[in-house]
């Protein structure tokens, strides 16, 4: 028993080490409108690894809030479920995104929405135009062709990657979610993230990107900020289906395991 308990504690106490500093930002995507299944543990990984290049590189405080109610928006003119949100908190330093997938009918491949909401966080320095509780994200499932969008996305968003007759996931979700921070589209330079269409490759935000961040009254910490800040969950994150087939396997390893012990 003291051995399995000072195991247990250096354990314990290497978990603790290892966890990432908490976050002055912390971005919560709410999944509650994707009825469709369509952000498998890969996607949502990208999508957070997304999240945290913006949650490393910001450095404003945001008040908490309290009841906050939103309806509709962005969700209301396609075949998704409507957003109708009443009395939710938001706590300090936190956005919340919902985010969902249908067929934008469309050459579009991804919309995105600045949250309103009563009450809301405000911003002088751009009439609060940029702020409030967070927003909604759309990304299209099917092509015009009627074909299922091929979405290309790998477990590590950091690693340049040049893409044929895909569509970086991670490279649309930044550029949606910088819409959601009250970002327009910026038709200057094509490798800007924010330019409004694709080139094949992988774009994060540019220098050009997160100037026009601080220009929407974001305090932005570099305007080239350090990857490898960027938190990668090393092991994928296994699908439910998986977990099922691995628990199976741990059963039958037990049971394997006990047939040997008695004989």
């Amino acid at each position: 028993m003291k051995i399995r308990h000072t195991l247990a504690a250096t354990l314990a106490a290497a978990l603790v080490g290892a966890a990432p500093a908490a976050q002055a930002l912390d971005i919560v995507f709410d999944y509650s409108l994707d009825s469709t299944g369509f952000f498998t543990a890969a996607k949502r990984e990208t999508l957070n690894q997304v999240a945290s290049i913006f949650e490393n590189n910001l450095t404003n405080s945001l008040a908490a809030l309290t009841d906050v109610s939103f309806s509709t928006g962005l969700m209301a003119g396609y075949a998704g479920t409507a957003l109708s949100v009443t009395d939710r908190d938001i706590a300090a330093n936190t956005l919340v995104i919902y985010v969902g997938a249908v067929d934008l009918s469309s050459s579009t491949i991804g919309l995105a929405y600045v949250g309103t909401a009563v009450p809301n966080r405000t911003n002088t320095s751009d009439n609060g135009f940029f702020s409030g509780w967070g927003g909604q994200m759309l990304f299209d499932t099917t092509t015009s062709s009627g074909a299922a969008r091929n979405w290309y996305f790998d477990n590590d968003i950091r690693s340049a990657e040049t893409v044929s007759g895909t569509l970086d996931f991670a490279t649309v979700a930044m550029h949606e979610m910088g819409h959601v921070f009250g970002l327009l589209h910026d038709g200057t330079v094509q490798g800007d993230n924010m330019f409004p269409t694709t080139n094949g490759t992988r774009n994060l935000f540019s220098v050009n990107d997160w100037l026009d961040m601080r220009t929407e009254g974001w305090a932005v910490a570099s305007t080239t900020p350090d990857l490898n800040q960027v938190v990668v969950v090393s092991t994928p994150v296994p699908e439910p289906s998986a977990y099922a087939l691995m628990l199976a396997g741990l059963a039958a390893v037990g049971l394997r395991a006990r047939r040997r012990n008695t004989r």
